[in-house]
């Protein structure tokens, strides 16, 4: 676990893109579908190659990469495929987007379990964020209809809790690599 401390950063930025993304969804509520789906394309291929790089960079170190590597390769495709099918997203992206915060609850849940697992006593938080993430994407999965500003509402604080959840990580991985040293 050592050496995936080094790579923490990593995350931090991933998290400081997401809850940018976030943010900057809230913030112009009255932006079309299209500029939704470009601006979610971008941030989902971004963090999904950060979190590719950081798993490539901690294979030797942490038993979870492969889930890491193959939900950031899953990242970079759903992201290219909004940017290149803009029409059909748009027609679908509250369920998209649903789907898409429901594997990243999954994600964080099980991050979570890993942070237990290697002893840190914060690890409720990531998992918390988790459950909130699930909580998210089931409602706008199964009320899709509630209208462009509540998909684009509910994206963004789904967002916001990743990236906030990634911060999390990060700092606690910051911190473990300080102890160590």
């Amino acid at each position: 676990m050592t050496d995936t401390t080094n790579y923490w950063w990593l995350l931090l930025f991933s998290g400081i893109v997401l809850i940018g993304m976030g943010v900057a969804a809230i913030i112009y509520p009255l932006q079309s579908y299209m500029a939704l789906c470009t601006l979610f394309a971008v941030g989902i291929i971004t963090t999904g190659f950060l979190e590719v790089l950081f798993s490539i960079n901690n294979h030797r170190h942490y038993h979870g990469w492969i889930w890491i590597t193959i939900l950031g390769l899953l990242d970079i495709g759903f992201g290219v495929y909004l940017i290149n099918f803009p029409q059909l997203s748009m027609n679908f992206l509250p369920v998209i987007a649903g789907c898409w915060m429901l594997f990243k609850g999954f994600t964080a849940m099980k991050n979570g379990l890993d942070m237990r697992n290697y002893g840190f006593f914060e690890w409720g938080w990531i998992f918390l964020t988790g459950i909130m993430l699930i909580i998210l994407a089931v409602m706008m999965i199964a009320e899709p209809a509630y209208g462009a500003f509540n998909i684009i509402l509910w994206t963004s604080f789904a967002i916001i809790f990743t990236g906030i959840s990634r911060i999390y990580m990060s700092i606690k991985l910051k911190k473990y690599k300080n102890n160590l040293s």
